[in-house]
């Protein structure tokens, strides 16, 4: 039988992830902890370029890092101290949705039973709180300059960006070592608006 489509380009994927993860499990700790400062440095000029009514009142959905995952635990810290409302994404099923946190070390020192899931402090839209996310920072294995997002495969963001609503935008932060040429994507692939960097910032 000859392989379809799709086949070809669960292959190609595949093989990219195979090779972002190769790269990622190369760069040494420091390396790691240089880039994710400065890849949060970028990530806030790029927000102070914003309205202020913007983002500051409605908030910027994080995600809590995997060990070789650029850290915006620095970008968290930033807006803790300003009072800006911060979410992380909530697993429920196959959907996922931003939850306001309280804080932030707690939640990368109590994660909760899936990988993503922010632990004790995570709320459901509470009463009084925002109307969610105006920014939503996206991880991933690999991007591409025109905004192409390849992630772990299962499809929790991709699902998320296909729903978003006015207004709101999807940011993909990565180190220099995950941006390639061209990622592969299907149909149903979501990809970010802007990804950033420790040295760029790519605008799709």
């Amino acid at each position: 039988m000859i392989p379809g489509p799709f086949a070809d380009l669960d292959r190609q994927k595949r093989e990219m992830r195979e090779a972002v993860r190769r790269r990622l499990a190369a760069m040494s700790p420091a390396h790691r902890d240089a880039g994710s400062a400065a890849a949060c440095e970028r990530v806030w000029e790029f927000l102070q370029g914003r309205a202020m009514a913007d983002w500051r009142e409605r908030g910027v959905m994080l995600y809590a890092p995997f060990s070789t995952e650029l850290d915006v635990g620095g970008l968290a810290d930033k807006l803790f101290g300003l009072g800006v409302p911060v979410f992380l994404p909530l697993m429920a099923g196959k959907a996922m949705r931003p939850a306001l946190v309280s804080g932030w070390h707690p939640i990368k020192a109590h994660t909760g039973p899936g990988p993503f899931q922010p632990g004790p402090g995570a709320a459901e839209q509470a009463e009084g709180a925002p109307s969610g996310p105006t920014v939503v920072l996206v991880p991933g294995l690999a991007f591409d300059p025109s905004g192409g997002r390849l992630g772990r495969g299962r499809g929790f963001y991709d699902r998320f960006l296909a729903q978003q609503p006015a207004g709101r935008i999807a940011v993909g932060v990565a180190f220099d070592e995950q941006v390639v040429d061209s990622v592969p994507r299907g149909p149903h692939d979501s990809g970010v608006c802007v990804v950033i960097t420790p040295t760029r910032l790519l605008r799709s």
